[in-house]
């Protein structure tokens, strides 16, 4: 079989394959996917930061992050601290500040977060932001790209626990997302996952209605 997820992904689907082993292989194909990507969860390291180490981290990469705004990529050489270091600063000093809200405004903050941390999976390895930014394309930009796109579906499949990071990357593809971009990207998720439900629920309330008019059309002969 290829190498290649993608084409791997295609082959499972044609395979015929149960409906438990199509999910134990795709779910194998994400975890793949994902670690070769890099995306920045959180990860204190050894030395794990105090309350206010956490808030002066957290105010700095938003500082950079609003600085850098509108590029498409960042080296991660120019974070304030180690990548997983910079996502857990985020994580504690959100939940210092939430500690106290509810009902709006523990949303807002909430997705305040949620955005931040996709934007964080800008910072990319630095020769994969010297790839990304360089012309014209090639097979490694080609693949610099594709390691971002799979990076923000993953840190959103994390955030979100959707049930699949591929199903993200569909919802990310040929958008052109930027650093700044957190919100348009969890929007995109969101809608595609809201098609996909109501998919289903037509899918099975088709389904229902014919079982119901079969019926109906049987009791009917019976009782003609």
């Amino acid at each position: 079989m290829t190498d290649d997820p993608d084409e791997r992904t295609k082959a499972l689907l044609e395979s015929g394959a149960t409906g438990d082993e199509l999910v134990a292989a795709l779910t194998a194909v994400d975890r793949e996917r994902t670690k070769a990507a890099d995306p920045i969860f959180p990860d204190p390291g050894d030395a794990p930061l105090t309350t206010a180490e956490a808030r002066e981290l957290a105010e700095r990469f938003r500082a950079l992050r609003d600085e850098l705004r509108g590029r498409s990529v960042a080296p991660r050489s120019a974070l304030p601290a180690e990548p997983g270091a910079v996502a857990s600063a985020l994580m504690m000093e959100a939940d210092g500040r939430t500690e106290t809200l509810d009902g709006k405004e523990l949303r807002a903050a909430q997705r305040e977060l949620a955005e931040t941390m996709v934007d964080l999976q800008s910072f990319r390895p630095d020769a994969q932001a010297a790839l990304i930014v360089a012309e014209p394309t090639t097979p490694e930009r080609a693949d610099a790209l594709d390691a971002l796109l799979t990076a923000r579906a993953a840190i959103i499949e994390w955030i979100r626990e959707d049930p699949s990071v591929t199903g993200n990357r569909n919802a990310l593809r040929g958008l052109d997302l930027r650093i700044g971009d957190g919100r348009r990207a969890l929007d995109a998720v969101n809608s595609y996952r809201e098609k996909q439900a109501f998919g289903f629920l037509t899918m099975f309330g088709v389904a229902a209605l014919v079982v119901i008019a079969v019926i109906v059309l049987i009791v009917i002969r019976v009782l003609s």
